[in-house]
């Protein structure tokens, strides 16, 4: 995953990515798509405030002690706004940022951390939304029981036990979770494991080598259960390794619309057309544009100065603000949205089914 910072006056940017060094995960695409938008905002918004956007790049190994060596980098470098493409180290940075008054900004966010500290400002409602969701909708289809393979790490494990586990309970649902270790190539015991009390509906969070990993042997087991996925599962990995038929029919979850003809998509490939063309727009490069986008349209009524204080009232302040990549959807960083989490600055996720391999158009989640 990767972690942008953007930094003092003309707006430099210390960035981090946590995609690139790891061992089971690697996605430069994320910083790929980040670096087009800031590259689009130069050239055609003034930067942010009118200052020029700066981007500095730190690489880490998506594990916590390279997470936190970069947080603690940030901070020694004074600057003026932490940008996170994705992570499962929320825990490892926020705090460290959060606390020297630096924000610390997303496109999501799974941790305690992120989700509650001040100084916190995710554009999407994220994990919290998608967990919701994925409840609501197999309560609404009649599933009494749902299995949800989840990345076993902190955040995505911790997060969907503390909010997935009374999301499904309030929806009348029972959860099972099935963590899948980062990098397993084939998950065929967990799959069968989180089958055998024949649900009437499987979920899975994780990103496209575990998407693969879980939707492959789901197809050779043969199994109708109904699936319910993020976007990450129909990457173009995915469908080399599955086939368009093992992910067909599937109820799409998630916070990012990469795939319909909506504004903001035709928009989104425009800028990475002309700023990153060899850059695959579905799948890992949308979470950086978004990312990315999203502060420099939460930020861009900063007064003055660019530093982190300037920063946090513009951001706090922002209502109302177009989603980038959101079928429809805004965002406002009062700290309102969500009871009891103040990070997020939406409540809600977008639905969709996917077909041939994508989803055509996506509506807000009732």
């Amino acid at each position: 995953m990767e972690l942008s910072v953007l930094g003092h006056t003309p707006c430099p940017a210390f960035r981090r990515v946590l995609d690139e060094g790891g061992a089971h995960i690697s996605q430069p695409e994320s910083r790929e798509a980040a670096e087009a938008s800031v590259k689009y905002a130069n050239s055609y918004l003034g930067g942010i405030g009118g200052h020029p956007i700066e981007l500095k790049i730190c690489k880490g190994k998506e594990d916590a002690a390279s997470a936190a060596d970069c947080a603690n980098q940030f901070v020694e470098a004074k600057v003026a706004a932490v940008v996170v493409t994705n992570t499962g180290q929320g825990d490892a940075m926020a705090p460290i940022i959060t606390k020297a008054g630096i924000p610390y900004t997303s496109y999501s966010g799974a941790s305690g951390s992120e989700l509650a500290s001040p100084n916190s400002f995710l554009w999407t409602a994220g994990f919290p939304a998608v967990l919701a969701t994925m409840a609501s909708h197999a309560a609404s289809e009649g599933h009494k029981s749902v299995t949800l393979y989840v990345t076993d790490n902190a955040a995505a494990l911790g997060g969907a036990k503390a909010m997935g586990e009374p999301a499904f309970k309030a929806a009348g649902v029972e959860l099972k979770l099935v963590p899948v270790p980062l990098g397993t190539p084939d998950a065929t015991p967990q799959v069968s494991a989180g089958l055998k009390d024949k649900p009437g509906a499987i979920g899975v969070v994780g990103d496209a080598t575990m998407c693969a990993s879980v939707l492959k042997p789901l197809k050779t087991l043969g199994t109708d259960v109904e699936k319910m996925v993020i976007n990450y599962c129909t990457e173009d990995s995915v469908l080399d390794a599955i086939g368009k038929d093992g992910v067909e029919g599937a109820t799409m979850i998630t916070s990012t619309d990469a795939t319909s003809s909506d504004d903001e998509v035709v928009v989104y490939k425009a800028i990475l057309g002309k700023y990153a063309p060899d850059v695959n727009p579905i799948g890992a490069a949308s979470a950086g544009y978004q990312s990315m986008m999203g502060f420099i349209r939460a930020a861009e009524g900063v007064q003055g100065e660019v530093t982190p204080e300037s920063l946090i009232t513009a951001i706090s302040s922002a209502k109302d603000v177009p989603l980038p990549l959101g079928a429809g959807l805004t965002f406002s960083c009062d700290g309102k949205q969500m009871p009891g989490l103040t990070g997020p600055c939406s409540a809600k996720a977008i639905v969709g089914t996917v077909k041939d391999g994508s989803v055509a158009e996506y509506a807000p989640a009732s």
